[in-house]
């Protein structure tokens, strides 16, 4: 099999839908769509029982978390590529997949890591396409977002649930350890489409300080350079609140104006 899409949940069956409704479209085939839904009260488990399609498994049982589920979706998985496509996350379009599967296909080498870029999604429903950074930018701060991330599904690596943020960070970090340039590629289009307004936007100041932890504990990034990044993101955070508009402006390559599917709701995600 040649993808695992992992999908976390707990009390969004609105948002379990719609990311459903992303991967069954995918006009490539060799996937299994792996669910781990932390004991849902809203339907989740019913709904789940209904669907009665073959690549489709899933779990519903109390968890430590979002990352204590994510690590339950890779212990699940039997794909070649893991991806993470979190409730409420689409695919950018029904081709995703199939597009990845052709580029592992041409290359000399077949990767470790694969990237591409995604569509951000704000609050108000507009579309901002977010052009990814090159992946050895990581020290500075995630270069694209994960749902754009497929790793391939040969490592002993797993989230550390010390870090109830940014954890996908000290992963990401990991498992690019020791990779090189000609492990890693970049599909240049977008991968997934991503609804701001999580919990990393939404607590970003204890974000900021799992991510200076991250750096100095799990990429090994000395202390001067530590605080530095720490200030210039703390900046980056105020002027984001303060002038959100000139933030964007300097972030997104372009504004589609493409309304969002949920009409700008914010996904009910208790994760």
């Amino acid at each position: 099999m040649r993808f695992s899409i992992i999908t976390v949940c707990r009390n969004d069956l609105e948002g379990l839908k719609l990311t459903y409704n992303s991967v069954i479209k995918q006009t490539f085939p060799d996937f299994e769509w792996i669910v781990v839904d932390g004991n849902s009260s809203d339907g989740t488990r019913e709904w789940l029982q209904s669907c009665n399609k073959k690549n489709i498994r899933w779990i519903s049982e109390s968890d430590n978390g979002i990352f204590d589920a994510m690590n339950k979706g890779i212990l699940l998985a039997r794909g070649e590529y893991l991806l993470f496509l979190n409730s409420f996350d689409e695919f950018a379009g029904i081709n995703i997949l199939e597009k990845v599967h052709n580029l592992i296909c041409s290359a000399k080498k077949q990767p470790e890591f694969i990237y591409g870029d995604s569509i951000d999604i704000t609050l108000e429903g507009n579309s901002m396409y977010r052009k990814s950074k090159h992946f050895k930018t990581l020290w500075r701060g995630m270069f694209t977002q994960h749902q754009s991330m497929f790793f391939r599904n040969n490592k002993n690596i797993f989230f550390q649930n010390e870090y109830r943020i940014t954890a996908d960070y000290a992963y990401i970090g990991h498992y690019l350890k020791d990779l090189t340039s000609t492990d890693v590629k970049y599909i240049n289009t977008a991968v997934c489409k991503f609804k701001l307004g999580g919990i990393n936007e939404s607590s970003r100041f204890r974000a900021l300080n799992e991510d200076f932890l991250i750096r100095k504990n799990e990429l090994g990034i000395g202390i001067f350079m530590c605080t530095l990044l720490y200030i210039l993101h703390f900046l980056h955070t105020l002027q984001k609140r303060m002038l959100p508009n000139t933030a964007r402006a300097l972030r997104y390559k372009y504004k589609q104006n493409i309304p969002a599917d949920n009409g700008g709701k914010k996904s009910k995600n208790l994760y």
